[in-house]
């Protein structure tokens, strides 16, 4: 009885892993799927939109497009970085037209934070297994000393 309740935090932690293994993965398809079928295009950065997240700045660079069948796009990248992109500068994107919020820099935008919940689900995983093992050897450690 009290090994099965020591055991649940270990598979609370087991879950939360398949969860973030789970998120990041289908991130990463959607990012993949915008890579493969959505347009592609050098934009030029027209603003920054400045967002205070926590106690930091965040600047998500606004692009300008144009698409060859929607004309000019104004897009917002999902990702965003602790310094402003210049003005004018050009920036090769990959984009959904008919969702201006699903944009990303061509190649780079969200690798790291996919990653970081991947390897944390691994970790979550790995600690809820070692949790589990450590009960169980503890209960027959018990079991055998009464």
């Amino acid at each position: 009885m009290i090994t099965s309740f020591f055991l649940l935090p270990a598979l609370l932690f087991i879950v939360i892993g398949v969860l973030l293994i789970a998120y990041s993965s289908k991130v990463k398809k959607k990012r993949e799927q915008l890579t493969k079928d959505g347009g592609r295009a050098k934009g030029v950065v027209i603003d920054n939109d400045e967002t205070l997240i926590g106690d930091k700045d965040y600047y998500f660079p606004i692009i300008e497009v144009n698409d060859p069948v929607k004309g000019t796009l104004k897009l917002r990248m999902k990702f965003g970085m602790r310094m402003p992109r210049t003005i004018g500068s050009e920036i090769e994107v990959v984009y959904d037209a008919n969702n201006p919020s699903e944009a990303h820099e061509y190649g780079t935008s969200g690798s790291l934070p996919t990653m970081i919940f991947y390897i944390g689900g691994i970790i979550f995983i790995i600690g809820g297994i070692i949790w589990s093992f450590f009960i169980i050897i503890m209960s027959l450690f018990i079991n055998t000393i009464e």
